[in-house]
């Protein structure tokens, strides 16, 4: 289950912002319901190709160079044993996340975090500029709105122009991975300059 999996993940982050950000999605997640959850996903990822989860994707577009990506990273997974759960092409992030928490291998895993905080970025930078453009319709229903922005308490207009900084529960979720990457390839750099 995903909250026991965050509540592990808090214990890697203690005190860091990357705890904050995961305890805020947590307390999204079991605050919502499964329906407006299944709703953000889809909305954000599974239908916007500005912040999807295929890695390959966000870094060479739908090319030859995503698919050449794909292959290495079959050939790595391969090479490791590393069989995934999840029923998604091998670039989508739930499955490199699986691979990382299993692959012994670190130069592949360094390569990896980089590509990842760098499509990480980009996905955390979209939703932060949606959010500050658009109410959306799922965030209007959550604030008793029609989707002209009408209360449906009231029936009177109300000038909203942004969106809940709250808005989509992923967005907390995907800053602390972030956030955690960051302070690894940070970290394999600072190890790498020491030795040089």
């Amino acid at each position: 289950d995903i909250l026991q999996v965050v509540t592990e993940l808090q214990k890697h982050v203690s005190g860091t912002e990357a705890q904050t950000m995961l305890e805020t999605f947590k307390t999204r997640v079991q605050n919502e319901s499964l329906g407006f959850i299944q709703e953000a996903y889809s909305e954000y990822f599974d239908f916007n190709l500005n912040s999807h989860l295929y890695i390959g994707t966000h870094l060479f577009g739908e090319s030859y160079f995503r698919s050449g990506f794909i292959v290495k990273l079959k050939e790595q997974y391969k090479e490791q044993g590393f069989t995934s759960n999840i029923d998604e092409l091998p670039d989508h992030l739930s499955v490199i996340l699986e691979f990382l928490a299993t692959n012994p291998e670190k130069s592949f895993e360094e390569e990896l975090l980089a590509l990842i905080t760098q499509v990480l970025e980009r996905i955390v930078k979209h939703i932060e500029q949606r959010a500050e453009t658009t109410l959306e319709p799922m965030f209007k229903n959550e604030l008793g709105l029609d989707q002209e922005g009408t209360s449906l308490e009231t029936k009177q207009p109300k000038q909203l122009t942004k969106a809940p900084q709250q808005g989509n529960p992923y967005f907390h979720l995907l800053k602390a991975i972030k956030l955690v990457f960051l302070s690894f390839t940070s970290q394999s750099k600072e190890i790498m300059t020491n030795k040089i």
